[in-house]
């Protein structure tokens, strides 16, 4: 069953031409940084200089637009927005993509096979698909879910990233 999610997820990525290959160049750079005002940890995701230019700066539009319009729980906060540089600053998501998570099951690693149980493994994927739901009644389509972008938290928590190619 884990080759199979891994499967699943590879064909549950959208077919349009050339979103796999713009999401696996690494156009976008995360980082941690911290609040100097209330101490937080947040995530700053950049467009990298090589990349910006009209089609990079779509890609960064979109990804405002979902994460300002989308509010749950499943979708990463966004709390500033700056074009020069173009930056996204989001809260820190704390958790394992879910490739980390599928990686530790196929090579035999007790901790996650302890922590991440089929049981566990099929709620975090109810929630994803209540995440889905939602923003999909909110008229935002994903468009690039890989097991990268689905992060899976210590306290049942799924959040869904990477809202780039977001429609």
């Amino acid at each position: 069953w884990r080759s199979y999610l891994e499967a699943l997820f590879d064909d549950l990525a959208p077919s349009v031409a050339g979103i796999r290959e713009r999401a696996a160049s690494r156009r976008f750079c995360a980082s941690t940084r911290v609040d100097p005002d209330l101490g937080r940890s947040l995530e700053s995701l950049t467009l990298g200089e090589p990349f910006q230019d009209a089609e990079g700066f779509a890609c960064f539009s979109r990804a405002a637009i979902a994460l300002c319009a989308l509010s749950h729980p499943g979708v990463p906060t966004l709390y500033a927005v700056s074009t020069e540089p173009p930056e996204l600053m989001c809260a820190k998501l704390e958790g394992s993509t879910l490739r980390e998570v599928c990686r530790g099951l196929r090579d035999g690693d007790h901790a996650t096979a302890r922590q991440f149980a089929l049981v566990r493994l099929l709620s975090e994927l109810s929630r994803l698909c209540a995440v889905l739901v939602e923003t999909h009644r909110e008229g935002f389509v994903h468009r690039a879910i890989s097991l990268d972008a689905v992060v899976v938290g210590g306290f049942g928590d799924v959040y869904l990233r990477d809202w780039w190619y977001a429609q």
